[in-house]
């Protein structure tokens, strides 16, 4: 399962490694990170963009897991999922591989757009020569649209939950490619958005080159001019051309042959002479024209679309806040109302009881009555007592005293 996460996945939540890279996936157009999906295409008119893998599979058979949704707009051209020898294509005329495309700009009465598959060999082909193999849900869904690939040997599958919707076989299927997942709008638009991309291998690895290197070179559009100025730079420097093919063919040995001093000195001034074009204040501009703008475009337009997006989901919570708070205080008012409304029946049942039954307080009166009749005898009791006692004491005495009360002369 580490491949999922390290090698061609692509999984929320989603971290930029370079400016415009997501792991081993390249952002193009307009491509945006919004954390938890990428946003493939805005809801604009004539917008494009794609993410691509720049590492080919380094297994033949492989289980490929991709979720996407539409929404926003009004159709769009809808998403391409590629695979192929060439490195990020946008919707390529002439390729090696195989191209799937939903075609949102056209929905039936239930909701679904038709899903065209079309495999290649160097031959041009556009959209319209497409097959269409059946009809999925992309735009304006609930949950994203999640479609299945599956690579075993020569053989392709696609399924949607669960179901096996196309099977294609072709002994010339390439055995290594590049993922591109693109998306494109045109007089009608949506926001496309990439949720996830799930690479799992089901084979041994059949390529271990890392191309990483000379694929951002070829995705960024520099690597055929940046050969043809290497070309140009190593034509003005011919005498440290030669001598360095002359060391490569002696394979770097000293033999002590003489070298001429004048040869020396040129290949001083051809290293200076390079170095002073190289480091150039109009060579200098060209770069930033070239490259450092562009990305600082690209990269501002990306801030402005997470701030519109930020923005979008403040004005979302502060109305679900806003929901929330009014409906706690109803249901504050209306607890409150409850409460009243319950103590007053109470109180009313009460009343009506004791008025309805008319024993009531004359045994009250008889209960109040043998209550006090009751502590006065006994109050009464416990003083009788008291005097006879006293009274025992007081005779027994006198009669001591009087010795059996006899008289005295």
């Amino acid at each position: 399962m580490i491949h999922i996460f390290f090698y061609l996945g692509l999984v929320p939540p989603f971290s930029n490694t370079n400016i415009s890279e997501i792991g081993n996936w390249s952002l193009k157009g307009s491509s945006t990170n919004l954390k938890s999906y990428i946003r493939l295409t805005n809801s604009i008119p004539n917008d494009q963009g794609r993410v691509c893998s720049i590492l080919p599979s380094f297994y033949r058979d492989w289980d490929v897991e991709i979720s996407m949704i539409a929404h926003g707009g009004n159709g769009g051209r809808g998403i391409w999922i590629s695979y192929t020898s060439e490195v990020c294509p946008m919707i390529p005329s002439q390729w090696d591989g195989f191209i799937i495309w939903i075609n949102s700009s056209r929905i039936d009465s239930n909701g679904l757009s038709p899903l065209f598959f079309c495999h290649n060999i160097n031959l041009t082909k556009m959209p319209s020569d497409y097959t269409e193999i059946g009809n999925v849900s992309l735009r304006n869904i609930s949950n994203p649209l999640i479609l299945s690939l599956i690579r075993r040997n020569d053989t392709i599958e696609i399924r949607n939950e669960q179901k096996s919707i196309f099977k294609f076989s072709h002994s010339d299927m390439i055995h290594s490619g590049y993922f591109t997942i693109a998306a494109m709008t045109s007089k009608t638009w949506d926001n496309n958005d990439l949720r996830y991309f799930k690479f799992i291998p089901q084979s041994q690895i059949i390529l271990s080159k890392n191309l990483a290197h000379l694929n951002r070179k070829i995705i960024d559009g520099s690597y055929h001019s940046r050969k043809e100025k290497k070309k140009i730079r190593r034509e003005d420097m011919s005498y440290a051309t030669m001598y360095n093919l002359e060391a490569v063919h002696k394979k770097f040995i000293a033999d002590g042959i003489d070298i001429e001093f004048s040869d020396s000195m040129n290949i001083i001034n051809e290293a200076k002479f390079r170095s002073e074009q190289s480091i150039s204040l109009q060579e200098l501009m060209i770069f930033i024209d070239d490259l450092i703008g562009d990305r600082i475009l690209q990269a501002y337009k990306k801030i402005k679309d997470a701030g519109d997006e930020f923005s979008q989901i403040k004005s979302t919570v502060s109305f679900i806040w806003s929901d929330i708070k009014n409906k706690l205080i109803d249901m504050s008012e209306e607890s409150q109302r409850e409460m009243f409304k319950i103590r007053e029946e109470i109180t009313q049942m009460f009343n009506k009881s004791i008025s309805s039954d008319t024993n009531i307080k004359p045994l009250l009166r008889y209960e109040a009555n043998k209550i006090t009749e009751s502590v006065i005898s006994q109050t009464l009791y416990y003083i009788a007592l008291f005097e006879l006692f006293t009274y025992i004491i007081f005779f027994v005495i006198k009669r001591r005293e009087t010795k059996g009360f006899k008289k005295r002369d």
